[in-house]
């Protein structure tokens, strides 16, 4: 956490991961790439007006990289500027005030509470069902590189600290299933979690280049990811990649609650199955 600098001026707002509240913890506007998007004009007039210029030391200003825009939805306007420690200019790079980043002191509890999180595991089954004499083969299922998977999945990341969940973390997961047999087969698969203690996921499943479950802006629950009859022609590869959120609800009991409990963990399996489709 920085320390406070002689003539800084902290407004009554800070800086929760994608949004920024008021003193009540509503949100009043959004980080979008590197843009502050904002309707209320409340904080406008709170951080805009005059009265709150606070002399600071040009000493203190230099080498600070503007990294945001604050945006007036309302008025279609870029109004002022932000460096990376959420100092507040004036597009005449005159000092307003400091919005309070609580989001590192979040993150922090998250990695200490969440380092004992369990790696990632996906189970399945290749169910293969046949009246023909020929014994089919099983499908390969291989990472985006080509690396062959079996009953360990690492979706959320190979490093202990890549699988860390916090809310608004997202993430993508990318696997392909190869069909080596000389006929073409049908798969269905199932979606399972063990999430004891409801974190919010939610997920996208995209095959070949296009939604097949959710879209570009409405992902779904895991109980609604199940996806059936996809045909897989002979000797044909697909690729299909598994898109994963932790929803923000801007709930903060929830996430405090969620912080505390360091035996929290989250595992999803997965569950093939193919059939053969033999041509008389």
């Amino acid at each position: 956490m920085r320390r406070k600098k002689k003539g800084q001026r902290l407004l009554g707002y800070h800086i929760y991961f994608n949004t920024i509240k008021d003193s009540n913890g509503q949100t009043i506007a959004k980080i979008n790439g590197h843009q502050i998007v904002s309707d209320d004009e409340l904080f406008f007039k709170s951080v805009l007006s005059s009265n709150t210029i606070v002399d600071v030391e040009p000493n203190d200003l230099n080498g600070r990289k503007i990294k945001y825009t604050l945006y007036n939805q309302t008025t279609k306007q870029i109004v002022a500027k932000l460096d990376s420690y959420f100092n507040i200019y004036t597009l005449d790079d005159i000092y307003l005030g400091t919005l309070f980043n609580s989001t590192k002191s979040i993150i922090f509890i998250l990695i200490c509470t969440f380092f004992s999180l369990l790696t990632l595991l996906i189970s399945f089954v290749i169910l293969q069902v046949s009246t023909n004499p020929a014994k089919p083969k099983e499908l390969i299922i291989s990472e985006k590189d080509g690396a062959i998977l079996y009953d360990k999945w690492n979706i959320f990341g190979d490093k202990v600290e890549e699988k860390i969940l916090y809310p608004g973390k997202v993430g993508e997961y990318y696997f392909n299933i190869t069909n080596t047999n000389d006929f073409a087969v049908t798969l269905n698969m199932e979606f399972y979690e063990d999430n004891l203690s409801n974190l919010p996921m939610q997920y996208r499943l995209v095959l070949s280049g296009q939604y097949a479950l959710g879209d570009e802006y409405y992902w779904v629950n895991l109980d609604n990811l199940d996806l059936e009859n996809v045909t897989i022609a002979a000797n044909q590869t697909l690729q299909f990649r598994l898109d994963w959120i932790w929803i923000d609800w801007d709930n903060d009991e929830f996430d405090t609650e969620i912080g505390i409990d360091a035996t929290a963990h989250y595992t999803i399996y997965i569950k093939i199955t193919s059939t053969i489709m033999y041509v008389n």
